[in-house]
């Protein structure tokens, strides 16, 4: 699984767990190692209450399997290793979503014990009724109003952007419109780009 789907899964994850939002919240007061270990050790204490809501273990087991694949540890995982933990992953993804009605587009099926296949998701926008839970698939372009929106920003900020050469990403140009990759918008609201 690209780092770049570990990350924004990450922060899904984050946005239904309380004290993982705290943490979040502190980040830019801590080093970013005990940033990392503070979110790694989150999942077990949620875990470890008794009366912890359905949403917020559903995060819990997800934060805990993706900060497992994303911390670099002396031991270095297996191939097979790593694909369990990104089943689990992708399996706690599934069940949050379920339970949230949160729509992933570029999110597998919850996956058997066979290995997960490298194929991407067409790179086709999926419209939805509410497209502010739904995440675009990386490899395709937004348009300005689909960027802005996900973004948190008016469409003008991110023509500002262009025209000023100042901005966090820089859009491809088709013809007289502007086009976002949708990594660019997917890195900036996982927090890589501030």
């Amino acid at each position: 699984m690209k780092q770049l789907y570990l990350d924004a899964l990450r922060d899904i994850a984050i946005e239904h767990i309380p004290r993982a939002r705290k943490i979040r919240d502190n980040a830019a007061k801590m080093p970013n190692d005990h940033y990392l270990g503070a979110l790694y050790e989150t999942p077990m204490f949620v875990l470890s209450k008794s009366a912890t809501p359905a949403i917020e273990k559903a995060a819990a087991h997800l934060l805990e399997a993706i900060m497992s694949l994303s911390i670099d540890w002396e031991i270095k995982k297996t191939t097979a290793e790593r694909k369990r933990i990104e089943r689990c992953a992708i399996d706690a993804a599934n069940e949050l979503c379920t339970l949230t009605g949160l729509s992933i587009p570029w999110l597998p099926a919850a996956l058997a014990e066979e290995p997960e296949q490298q194929t991407p998701p067409p790179p086709t926008p999926q419209q939805t009724t509410n497209p502010s839970t739904t995440l675009p698939p990386p490899g395709i372009n937004l348009s300005t109003a689909q960027a802005a929106q996900l973004l948190n920003r008016k469409p003008q900020t991110l023509r500002a952007w262009n025209s000023k050469d100042n901005g966090p990403m820089r859009p491809v140009k088709n013809g007289r419109s502007l086009a976002w990759p949708s990594d660019e918008v997917l890195r900036l609201m996982s927090g890589w780009i501030k």
